[in-house]
Formats: structure tokens, C-alpha cells, sequence
């Protein structure tokens, strides 16, 4: 290449996986679908989480721990 520069490989993604910070217990972990989410605002969640490094399962046990605790519990 001209003036010494090379051309590096685009990196491959890193597969960010279950956080450490939320294990579900042997076989008593819940699981919940959530359907209908509009278009736009689930892109927006996906590039965000990928540009922080943070996974999708891992905002949102984030999110509902924190919200949880703010109302306290029953």
C-alpha cells in the first residue's frame, strides 16, 4: 500500500454472552418473551448495547433489578 499503510481485517464481532452478574439458579431461571417491540426502538437498543459492549439480556436484568429495588419490595 502507498506510504506504508496496511489494511487491517475487519474485526469480528465480540460475542458478549450472559453476564456474570445475573446466573440463573439450576433450573429455576424464568424466561419471558416480549413481543411487538417497535422497529425502530429495538435497533436503537441493539447498536447501543453492541456499542457499549453490554449485552441485550444483561440491560434489561440491569434495568428491572435497579427498578426494583427503587419501589422496593412488596
Amino acid at each position: 500500500m502507498p506510504n506504508g499503510t496496511t489494511l487491517e481485517k475487519p474485526s469480528m464481532s465480540i460475542k458478549r454472552g450472559y453476564s456474570r452478574e445475573f446466573k440463573p439458579h439450576g433450573e429455576s431461571g424464568k424466561r419471558y418473551l416480549l413481543d411487538e417491540i417497535p422497529a425502530g426502538l429495538w435497533a436503537d437498543v441493539r447498536s447501543t448495547c453492541k456499542r457499549e459492549g453490554i449485552s441485550v439480556r444483561a440491560l434489561i436484568l440491569r434495568l428491572l433489578t435497579e427498578w426494583v429495588a427503587l419501589k422496593g419490595t412488596p
